[in-house]
């Protein structure tokens, strides 16, 4: 009798300890365990690296979800499922959102007060918790600087023909490639050596096949073409590679965004001239952070967040990393991942 007597009164104790964790946890706004779903598409590991490497200092448990090629109409199917799952958070990059069908994904989340952070490219007028990601402003100066640079230093070999910048974007919609070119064109606008410059826009898409296809199309299109900015992440994968292939490319200078492996090759070996980037592990690492100060609901925790002015006149949460530039003799050293250990869930 005295050992099932001893049993119960442990038990009760076990059970009045838990009960006062709970209560002191959701007292203080806090969470025992953080539930977040990073929604990738297609699926990034340089971001992810940083998403796991906030789960293991911070105590969150996030799930990898992606596709293995950009597809709008998929991420806003991944982000309803995250809905449906019940998840305490979500992070996601934005993109081109013609339809609305991401904020809409977004706005639903938000009712059921799960908070999304987006990453690298905003969704504006969608009812995200925050922004992580470059200043816009610095992306598009960056880029001019290195155009600038690329133009003195570049011969014209065809005197009658006006030289130009083509300026690539994924295509129409991308409000946050939009606000880079925007930058770009306003540094370009007070840049005494590019008075006399055409700047022409194009897109491009984010598939191989499609930004060969751009290329050649705007190649053939306008001549003169000098230096090529592109300011898609996923099309600068290809476009060092997709030029030195190109015999009507000539002596075109190309300029991308980003600092993948392949990226990184295509300065090292010459096929693009430089790189804008930004710490994309450390987006990431940032994103999970922002999520878990936005759940705890700690007033001295919100308080702490630098807010920017939205296109929705709100007050929201950003983080703008600092934006660098890089060519053949600044490359910065190569960061080892460890992306075998990332486990995707890709549909």
């Amino acid at each position: 009798m005295k050992k099932y007597v001893l049993l119960l009164s442990v038990n009760f104790m076990l059970l009045l300890a838990v009960v006062f964790v709970t209560s002191h946890s959701r007292k203080h706004g806090e969470m025992l365990t953080c539930r977040f779903t990073f929604v990738s598409v297609p699926a990034d590991n340089e971001i992810a690296r940083g998403v796991k490497k906030a789960d293991g200092e911070l105590g969150t448990d996030t799930r990898l979800r992606g596709l293995r090629r950009k597809d709008d109409e998929s991420q806003a199917r991944l982000l309803r499922w995250a809905a449906y799952s019940k998840v305490d958070g979500v992070v996601t990059s934005g993109g081109n959102d013609q339809d609305g069908d991401l904020a809409r994904r977004i706005e639903e989340l938000a009712q059921q007060e799960i908070p999304v952070v987006t990453v690298e490219e905003d969704i504006e007028n969608a009812s995200r918790a925050a922004y992580i990601g470059p200043d816009p402003a610095e992306v598009g100066q960056k880029m001019e600087k290195m155009a600038s640079d690329c133009l003195r230093k570049t011969e014209r070999t065809h005197e009658n023909v006006q030289s130009s910048i083509l300026l690539l974007a994924d295509r129409a919609g991308n409000s946050t490639q939009e606000r880079w070119l925007r930058a770009f064109r306003d540094a370009a606008s007070s840049d005494d050596a590019l008075q006399d410059i055409r700047i022409l826009v194009g897109s491009c898409g984010v598939e191989e096949a499609e930004v060969r296809h751009s290329i050649r199309q705007l190649l053939s299109d306008y001549h003169g073409i000098s230096v090529i900015c592109c300011f898609s992440t996923a099309a600068s994968e290809h476009l060092g590679k997709l030029l030195s292939e190109e015999s009507s490319a000539g002596e075109v200078s190309a300029l991308t965004v980003g600092m993948s492996d392949r990226i990184r090759e295509d300065v090292e070996e010459g096929r693009t001239k430089g790189t804008v980037f930004w710490d994309r592990e450390r987006e990431g690492y940032e994103a999970i952070r922002m999520l878990k100060k936005q759940l705890s609901r700690n007033p001295e925790e919100m308080a702490s967040l630098q807010t920017v002015r939205s296109n929705a006149q709100q007050d929201m949460p950003t983080v703008y990393l600092p934006v660098y530039i890089a060519d053949m003799d600044s490359l910065p050293d190569q960061k080892k991942g460890q992306d075998h250990e990332l486990e995707w869930d890709l549909q």
